[in-house]
């Protein structure tokens, strides 16, 4: 499956627009516990 892929990819997009939201997503991905 892509499911990484698809993690890094939503990383990258918010990344992107919303750079202060960085911390938001990192939280985000660790709740993931990738």
């Amino acid at each position: 499956m892509a499911a990484t892929e698809t993690r890094l990819l939503l990383l990258g997009t918010v990344m992107l627009f919303e750079p202060v939201n960085g911390y938001q997503l990192r939280r985000e991905l660790v709740s993931w516990q990738v």
